[in-house]
């Protein structure tokens, strides 16, 4: 389809954005700890790379154990490789996760002497009514058919529920249909997986270990994104191809090129997936900048402020809702052409849910203030759209972003852009005369469509 092969045109001075990525260190003044927390909670405005440096020690100083998680760390792999057939847990899998793209070390080779022989560890994740008793009623039920628990979360649920996330150890005998069936009763939603780190039964513990995966297996991202959302499947995609977000689809952008689409159909994916989505991201982000790698883009607008340019997250949906409420109907108007409300799935659609991207700016307080898309309308034409909301209009926010996007349609691959801009639309129409494209232009029903040629230029801000 004609795209261009691994195309990096002089990324260096252009780094390419992704939703792991840091802001560029604009200058070297030691920032006091203060002016991380609480308006700037993932520290990216810090002007100094200090801070977050110490990150990497932290986590090889704390927790190596090893990826656990996802079972390719090299010593888990070597461990594996020592273990005869007949050594391998038969209970790791069962009938409901047998799909799981999860390798989990065998819990007999590991952790003989700490569990009992005839006992497995698994994860069982239910909804319960948010009553009280109901955790007590479910607990009692385990302990009197020999489950034990071992950890155990809840949190706050939709409609007056709770959601439960324990590891407990069931008797072996036990299946997993058999143990969902046990609780049935008392829950929702039930979900059973093999636990797939072993050697320890500890949520939070297991959680540190991911985060020192994260640190010292950058490579592994994708593999630690499908075990702590529990998927069942995982593709690695283009912009342009695989499924885009639904109820049981998670789609990721991961850098402009590459994505990862999650899929979990036995169970939906909820704000809270999303949340813990984003936030191994947000840590990915913060390893990589402390290792020197720091591709994001900070850029300062016309009033002095600085805003972070990056690809959207999962969790970016809710912030797109809140950025919506802040804009004016007439902003939103010229934006979507006078359509209707946006919620759920579409607001995931545009925030990185969807073939092509999505770029965001947000300020250090965390708010969405800007959102500009790439959309394939085919082979060789990418759709741009863009909103920035009110109180940060005429200040630069919709330059940067409209040569964001013009920089991302190039690098993959797109010959054609197009934008659909309402007569009325001034600022926006000027934006795009200022890029020096050539605009084939037709008016229809008040809209005016621009398509142009890439011409393989650099993109600064327009």
């Amino acid at each position: 389809m004609g795209k261009k092969a691994n195309k990096r045109s002089d990324r260096a001075a252009n780094p390419a954005l992704d939703a792991t990525s840091e802001p560029e260190v604009l200058a070297t003044r030691a920032a006091d700890p203060a002016e991380l927390a609480p308006d700037d909670p993932e520290g990216l405005f810090s002007e100094s790379p200090e801070p977050a440096r110490g990150l990497a020690d932290v986590a090889n100083r704390t927790i190596r154990t090893l990826l656990s998680l996802t079972s390719r760390d090299e010593s888990a792999a070597d461990v594996v490789d020592r273990l005869r057939p007949d050594e391998l847990d038969p209970h790791d899998s069962g009938p409901v996760t047998e799909d799981i793209p999860v390798v989990a070390l065998s819990s007999t080779a590991l952790v003989r002497g700490h569990l009992p022989d005839t006992h497995r560890t698994v994860a069982l994740m239910a909804k319960v009514d948010d009553r009280p008793g109901a955790l007590g009623e479910l607990l009692a039920t385990l302990h009197a058919h020999d489950v034990e628990l071992r950890t155990v979360l809840g949190l706050p649920g939709d409609n007056n529920d709770q959601r439960l996330e324990l590891v407990v150890s069931a008797p072996a005998q036990l299946t997993n249909d058999e143990l969902a069936q046990l609780v049935a009763g008392m829950t929702r939603e039930v979900r059973i997986r093999p636990w797939s780190n072993p050697r320890v039964e500890d949520m939070i513990t297991s959680i540190l270990d991911l985060a020192a995966s994260v640190v010292n297996h950058p490579d592994l991202l994708d593999d630690m994104l499908v075990t702590l959302m529990s998927a069942q499947s995982a593709e690695h995609t283009t912009p342009l191809s695989g499924a885009d977000d639904s109820r049981s689809v998670m789609r990721v952008q991961l850098t402009p090129e590459d994505h990862l689409v999650l899929r979990r159909p036995w169970a939906e994916f909820e704000p809270l997936d999303r949340q813990r989505a984003s936030a191994l991201l947000r840590l990915a982000a913060a390893a990589r900048r402390a290792r020197g790698d720091s591709s994001g883009r900070l850029f300062r607008i016309k009033n002095g402020e600085q805003l972070w340019f990056r690809l959207a997250r999962p969790e970016d949906a809710d912030r797109l809702a809140a950025m919506h409420d802040r804009t004016s109907a007439d902003s939103l108007y010229r934006r979507y052409h006078g359509a209707a409300e946006l919620g759920g799935v579409a607001l995931r659609h545009l925030t990185g849910g969807h073939r092509g991207a999505t770029i965001v700016a947000m300020n250090r307080d965390g708010l969405l203030v800007g959102v500009g898309h790439v959309f394939p309308l085919d082979d060789e034409t990418a759709e741009m759209a863009m909103l920035v909301e009110d109180a940060y209009q005429n200040k630069g926010v919709g330059a940067e972003l409209l040569a964001e996007q013009l920089r991302i349609a190039d690098e993959l691959g797109f010959t054609m852009v197009r934008a659909d801009v309402l007569g009325q639309n001034a600022p926006m129409l000027t934006l795009l005369e200022r890029t020096g494209l050539q605009w084939k232009k037709q008016v229809e029903n008040g809209v005016v469509e621009h398509v142009a040629r890439l011409d393989g230029r650099q993109f600064e801000a327009i």
